[in-house]
Order: C-alpha cells, then structure tokens, then sequence
C-alpha cells in the first residue's frame, strides 16, 4: 500500500502544473470550470494537498483543458523514477 508520504512528490508536482496550467484564471473561475469548492482550489495553490489524491489532481488538470499522459518505460539503470513534464 503506497503512503501519503510516498505519493507527496507526485502530488507536489501536479499540483504546480495545475498552478501554472490555471494561474491566468482567478479561483472563482478555476471553481467553475474544475466544479470544485474556492476553498480547494486555495489549497492546491497553497500546496496543502492532505486528502487530495494524485489521480484528483490528474482530473483537475484535464478539466482545466489539459491532456494528461503516462507513458511507462524501462529504467535506465537500477529503480525507475517518477518524471513530470509541465506544458
């Protein structure tokens, strides 16, 4: 089973590329368009992202317009890691 403090970093960084894939727009306009409560929205700009999984934060950035991918590929040497690209 994978802990909250596992997935932080993951979290960390979707939460950015939905800051910056959503910073033109004000939280009231963010709310509309994901249907998600101002007051989540502040916490994800805030990066308080207890309670919010990373597949919540994949869904928000695809309501904001965005395609999401995940491509899956060997490891160049030893464990793998976990990449974000941002727009």
């Amino acid at each position: 089973m994978t802990t909250e403090v596992e997935t932080e970093p993951v979290k960390l960084q979707l939460a950015a590329i939905f800051n910056k894939t959503t910073a033109e727009l004000t939280q009231v306009e963010v709310t509309r368009i994901a249907d998600i409560p101002q007051s989540t929205v502040s916490r994800i700009r805030n990066y308080q992202l207890r309670g919010l999984s990373a597949y919540k934060l994949l869904n928000l950035i695809t309501q904001a317009g965005y395609d999401v991918t995940i491509t899956v590929s060997p490891a160049k040497s030893g464990h793998g890691q976990i990449t974000t690209v941002m727009p």
